[in-house]
């Protein structure tokens, strides 16, 4: 026997690359094999590592074809209260406007300043009466009107424990000049959804677990997270909120 060649193929096993191919190869063999065996779970399991959970487009993109985060266009957010809301919670809108008003802000949303817009309110008796009035002076391109028509979390039903329910409407609408006009502003309303949220969506929370207070406060930032989200893309796990 050829000592030389011997010696050749015993150099060629202890290869340290060789050996790292070979395993390398051997674990492609077995990811393979577990595909095979389990679809394509795994395939997708790897994509989300590499590439993260894909983002649902806002429901007001896939409605309209537009972007509040376009460039050069503001936006005023006005949130009311119906009556029965009001009379229980009389803050319950001024809370839910900054705090959608915050997370679009973080979306590269350009806003009218709240605190402009409020003290306009003020200024006008309280109420807004003629949206195009508003939106012309404040400068805003779209107006996000938000209609809370129903907001609680205590249920006749389970005294001594918390589930917050809410149900409002969403309109939007767009400004522009007027065809051959530039002084004169015509509105559009290219937008429309109701909006109900059930927090938590099962379980109620015992009333001697949190006070009356901090769940109306997590509950309200759910509600004003759920309704923000209508409004930029995000992943389908944070998608909690209920349309109909």
């Amino acid at each position: 026997m050829n000592v030389s060649r011997i010696d050749d193929f015993s150099r060629r096993l202890r290869d340290p690359n060789r050996i790292a191919n070979r395993r390398w190869a051997l674990w492609l063999g077995v990811w393979l094999l577990a595909s095979c065996q389990t679809g394509c779970q795994i395939v997708t399991g790897v994509m989300l590592i590499f590439q993260g959970r894909p983002e649902l487009k806002s429901d007001f993109e896939r409605q309209t074809r537009k972007s509040l985060m376009e460039k050069d266009r503001q936006v005023l957010i006005l949130c009311t209260a119906s009556e029965s809301v009001a009379r229980e919670f009389s803050a319950v809108d001024l809370d839910l406007n900054a705090a959608i008003s915050r997370r679009l802000k973080n979306e590269n949303v350009r806003l009218v300043d709240p605190h402009v817009a409020a003290k306009w309110i003020e200024s006008h008796g309280g109420e807004v009466e003629d949206l195009t009035e508003i939106a012309t002076e404040l400068k805003a391109d779209y107006v996000v009107q938000i209609r809370l028509d129903e907001f609680s979390y205590s249920n006749p039903n389970s005294p001594g424990m918390y589930q917050g329910t809410t149900q409002a409407k969403i309109q939007v609408f767009e400004f522009s000049p007027a065809e051959g006009d530039s002084k004169t502003t015509t509105a559009r309303r290219i937008y429309s959804t109701p909006f109900t949220l059930k927090y938590p969506e099962r379980q109620p929370v015992p009333a001697d677990r949190e006070s009356a207070t901090v769940f109306r406060k997590r509950f309200t930032s759910q509600v004003s997270d759920g309704i923000a989200k209508l409004f930029y893309d995000h992943r389908p796990d944070e998608d909690f909120t209920s349309l109909r």
